[in-house]
């Protein structure tokens, strides 16, 4: 690093560096504990509609860049099945509408069989619309990239994928 990048005089570099890798930490643990606390909040909003409704199968829409990766999608999907129903099956989609880059879906059950048909009638529906998806998944836990432009389109499709398993 050289003074004049780091915005100090050459006798304090160091010492900037050094300060400049604290506060990157501790911005990064930040991140992590306001990611872990809206998990939790996203997972109690979704158990009480559940709750209140008695569903079945449970799709949650992620559009946010921040908690855009299976990581956080993960944290959702194993808070919502521990606390639910064991048939509960819980499609979550990931996407930045109107960016053509890769999406995400990921299809979570305690009921392996009902969680790899919902994965695998998305998977078909979007492929049949030309999209390239990419993934598989076992245990229970399915998880996909979908590379296109997401819109209201795609969650139209989704959205009758859910209406044609949930009445199987």
């Amino acid at each position: 690093m050289t003074a004049q990048a780091v915005g100090c005089g050459r006798s304090d570099v160091a010492e900037r560096a050094t300060r400049n890798e604290e506060l990157r930490k501790d911005g990064a643990d930040a991140q992590k504990g306001l990611r872990s606390e809206l998990a939790k909040l996203v997972i109690a909003s979704q158990l009480q509609s559940i709750g209140t409704e008695g569903k079945k199968l449970v799709w949650i829409k992620r559009d946010e860049k921040t908690t855009h990766d299976f990581e956080f999608m993960g944290t959702l999907a194993s808070g919502i099945s521990a606390s639910a129903d064991k048939d509960l099956v819980i499609l979550i989609t990931s996407t930045l509408p109107g960016k053509d880059q890769t999406q995400l879906v990921m299809v979570q059950s305690n009921n392996q069989d009902k969680a790899k048909e919902l994965f695998e009638a998305v998977k078909s529906t979007l492929a049949a619309d030309g999209k390239v998806v990419k993934g598989g998944g076992a245990k229970g836990r399915f998880m996909g990239k979908v590379e296109c432009k997401w819109g209201k389109a795609e969650d139209s499709k989704v959205s009758e994928v859910l209406e044609k398993v949930s009445n199987n």
